[in-house]
């Protein structure tokens, strides 16, 4: 590998909390991808988010001291996942020392779909027969702006989002679990991904801290302060 590739500082964005976690990097100077791993192992994910942050690193060709920031999605989400998950971003970033940023892992899906203009109701299980839900707007300067505050619903209520979102769009694994009701009840001109890979979280947990930190925001305190929307459930 060249020896400026070595130097090239980069960024890596965390998503935990969910049966699948999702890590990412990019570099810090164009939000260029470089690596994505994705693993499921939720109940052991203290032991494999460590081993899976080092395979990230080989394949994207990168050391330790390569890093500039670190990207996390807070929640919503599974609360062992995220206490665990988070629990072990913030020993890495005391190691690392760098600056932290956090946001919700209902934007960082729909951010996930990066080439989408409409509005994106992202969807996510929370068991029980419910759901978390966030509404997103277009995308503006590698964020989307919520239209509602993300929340914790039950089934019946999900027909009012899909009123609020009209001909936009609706992604992650709630829509896949949900499917059949989204389809029946949503508008005529939206479209429903109920592939849960389609809208990849890491990366753009990845980007919206490269955005972060190239606009000169500090690095926040509560970036590891987990958001679980309901009482926890492990």
């Amino acid at each position: 590998m060249p020896a400026d590739a070595r130097q090239e500082r980069v960024v890596v964005g965390f998503h935990v909390g969910t049966p699948t976690a999702s890590l990412a990097l990019c570099t810090l100077a164009d939000a260029r991808s470089l690596a994505v791993i994705e693993f499921h192992e939720e109940r052991r994910l203290h032991r494999y988010l460590t081993r899976a942050l080092g395979h990230l690193l080989d394949v994207g060709g990168v050391e330790p001291e390569q890093i500039a920031a670190i990207g996390v999605g807070r929640g919503p989400g599974a609360f062992t996942g995220l206490r665990v998950g988070l629990s072990a971003i913030a020993g890495l970033r005391q190691v690392w020392s760098v600056p932290c940023y956090g946001m919700s892992s209902l934007e960082a899906l729909a951010l996930g779909l990066s080439e989408e203009e409409r509005p994106v109701l992202a969807l996510m299980d929370a068991r029980k027969d419910q759901l978390y839900v966030g509404l997103y707007g277009p995308q503006q300067d590698g964020r989307r702006p919520p239209i509602e505050q993300d929340a914790c619903i039950n089934k019946g209520q999900l027909t009012t989002w899909l009123d609020k979102l009209g001909p936009g769009v609706i992604c992650g694994r709630g829509a896949q679990a949900w499917a059949e009701l989204s389809l029946a009840h949503c508008h005529p001109d939206a479209r429903v991904i109920t592939d849960p890979m389609a809208a990849p979280a890491g990366p753009a947990i990845a980007r919206m801290a490269q955005a972060c930190f190239n606009s000169g925001e500090p690095g926040q305190q509560d970036a590891l302060a987990p958001v679980y929307l309901r009482s926890a459930v492990a």
